[in-house]
């Protein structure tokens, strides 16, 4: 903030998560991690093993990815996914998204699939200034 300057910006340090909780997040890290160790060992590739890892990432609702994303201002979870491989797509999105995993019979899965209470309630709890 500059003094004096007719706007400010401010600017919200996350809050620390206490010890417990921690402690799950370095768990479910490790679990991220040994799944990517495991494909590699299994001679996998490097894609194969970031893939192994996110997933973890993306089904654990400690993570701010996949099932417990955060909300948008209008109440929905918006996902990505990429991963840059040899492959001429690099970035899927919105329906676009949809119809690539649909193709091949991916698994689909609502957006109720991605909601958690916890982040249900940072979504819809009043902001202090």
């Amino acid at each position: 903030m500059v003094s004096g300057h007719p706007w400010r910006r401010r600017f919200h340090r996350p809050r620390q998560p206490d010890a417990g909780k921690r402690a799950q997040y370095r768990q479910g890290l490790k679990k991220a991690l040994a799944a990517g160790q495991a494909v590699r060992e299994r001679g996998a590739s490097a894609v194969d093993a970031v893939e192994a890892t996110v997933k973890v990432l993306e089904d654990n609702p400690l993570f701010n990815a996949g099932r417990g994303a955060v909300f948008a201002a209008d109440g929905k979870n918006y996902l990505d996914a990429s991963i840059m491989d040899t492959s001429r797509h690099v970035l899927f999105t919105g329906q676009g998204a949809d119809q690539y995993a649909a193709e091949p019979g991916l698994e689909q899965v609502g957006p109720s699939f991605f909601r958690t209470e916890v982040r249900w309630q940072a979504y819809t709890k009043p902001h202090k200034e």
